[in-house]
């Protein structure tokens, strides 16, 4: 589990470093949203003149059909 959280946490990383490249934007990272008997954990929020964008990162491989 240990080596799955790098990996996952390494994704996570080159992603915001992308992001963080977006003129007049705004990144917050892991966010936590409280809705009615629930917590939900957001991996990016994006915030920009065109909108919130939500954003949920996976750091896998393989062929996607």
């Amino acid at each position: 589990i240990e080596k799955e959280k790098r990996i996952g946490q390494a994704g996570e990383d080159k992603v915001a470093e992308t992001l963080k490249t977006i003129p007049d934007s705004r990144l917050m990272r892991n966010q936590y949203i409280l809705v009615p008997g629930h917590t939900i954990e957001v991996d990016a929020l994006l915030l920009t003149r065109k909108g919130i964008f939500v954003i949920e990162i996976k750091n896998i491989s393989g062929k996607i059909v």
